[in-house]
């Protein structure tokens, strides 16, 4: 699974859409929505939703495969 991949199933697992979990996190939609389709995510956004989702780096990031 890639980052993309898991904050998409995160996302909707929330039952947000894109512009709604922006809002909460107080980022602009087209920021985040890049993340999800192609920019990987730097750790400001990663440690905001860790906190959002109430989960470790670590868990946020499980089952995600490393990109080179």
């Amino acid at each position: 699974m890639t980052i993309q991949e898991r904050l998409i199933s995160l996302r909707r697992g929330s039952g947000l859409s894109i512009r709604e979990l922006s809002k909460l996190l107080n980022i602009p939609h087209s920021n985040y929505a890049r993340v999800e389709h192609k920019q990987p995510p730097c750790f400001s956004l990663l440690s905001k939703l860790s906190i959002f989702y109430g989960l470790t780096l670590s868990g946020l990031l499980k089952d995600v495969k490393p990109t080179i």
